[in-house]
């Protein structure tokens, strides 16, 4: 059998979440950056549902992507509620859609069979476009050979999205409009930063395809809100002390539980990292104002350092302290428990 003309290194990468219960489940299916988003996806989706993943490096034309799919599937042990299909744009370039109308004819059809044999198994499948990639001597430059191809193969995904029904998330035209808040830190890659800007918007457009359940996702808001109100009381304005990592994860799964017009600021201890993150400005906490002080929430977000956060906050006289762990122990203790299972 003639060999396929492969990358000098192909792999795949799947990932079963919670494989031992039976939960909820959702399934990304892509290439490495489909892979960086899984983490994110599950933390905004914890209560409703595991997060599973398939990935791999082959072209979508070669025959091992079929058959490591059959493998993934194999079984049909796991039942999914809704897939998310991104794949086929950074992978596979000795065959160009944009040179070849042959070629175009042929990755469309490849890319019809894999949604087809998604949509056996998943009724509720979303279609995803590729992203640009960049020089890699500069990551500020758009690499423009390979951008008329991921174009090309965009449109593909589009034309057979729309045939089959499915609703096709436009991720290029996301970043694209970022205006540089989210850059690359390789060829292929966002700086992981974007994650959260990534995952909850593509949640936010599934769920308003009804791709997932909104009443499930109404139930976890209210019992989120519920959580912080136990905490913090009536009618509260939160501040997200520490701009980190674990300060912008909590952003995130606030706006996604729609509480981004209660969070007032992000608060850091001596210096700002950036003067906004996700357009709420970062302030010193000693330029708090008294109202501030007085009747918002200060949520720390930090283990390592939280005793020296909760010092300082009570030194600044920082009347409603609560911590992020507290949140996360009580809102989120294990998958499914206010919700129920499968």
């Amino acid at each position: 059998m003639e060999k396929e003309k492969r990358e000098s290194i192909e792999w795949t990468n799947t990932w079963w979440s919670e494989a031992n219960t039976d939960n909820r489940r959702g399934l990304l299916i892509g290439d490495s950056t489909t892979r960086q988003l899984r983490s994110s996806m599950e933390a905004l989706l914890t209560n409703l549902y595991a997060v599973d993943l398939f990935t791999a490096s082959f072209s979508i034309h070669d025959r091992r992507l079929d058959d490591y799919i059959d493998i993934f599937f194999k079984g049909d042990e796991y039942k999914y509620d809704f897939a998310v299909l991104h794949y086929g744009g950074h992978h596979g370039f000795s065959r160009l859609c944009s040179e070849s109308r042959e070629e175009y004819l042929a990755y469309e059809e490849k890319y019809r069979k894999l949604l087809k044999r998604l949509k056996e198994k998943c009724k509720k499948v979303v279609c995803v476009t590729g992203t640009s990639e960049v020089l890699e001597t500069d990551v500020n430059t758009i690499d423009q050979k390979t951008e008329r191809e991921i174009i090309v193969r965009n449109q593909i995904v589009s034309n057979v999205a729309c045939e089959n029904g499915v609703a096709m998330f436009d991720l290029y035209k996301l970043m694209k409009s970022n205006k540089g808040l989210y850059t690359y830190y390789d060829r292929f890659h966002f700086n992981r930063d974007s994650d959260y800007f990534i995952s909850c918007n593509l949640l936010e457009f599934v769920l308003s395809k009804n791709v997932i359940s909104k009443e499930l996702v109404k139930q976890q808001r209210m019992y989120f809100e519920s959580v912080l109100m136990d905490l913090a009381g009536l009618n509260k304005e939160y501040m997200i002390y520490g701009a980190g990592a674990i300060g912008v994860k909590l952003y995130w799964v606030m706006r996604w539980y729609g509480m981004e017009d209660a969070i007032r600021c992000f608060v850091e201890t001596h210096r700002k990292v950036k003067e906004t993150i996700s357009q709420k400005p970062v302030v010193l906490i000693s330029e708090l104002n008294i109202n501030e002080r007085e009747n918002c929430t200060l949520i720390i977000s930090s283990d390592r350092y939280s005793q020296e956060m909760y010092q300082m906050a009570f030194d600044m006289k920082i009347r409603n302290v609560i911590f992020y762990r507290d949140i996360i122990n009580r809102a989120f203790t294990k998958c499914n428990d206010v919700s129920g299972g499968g």
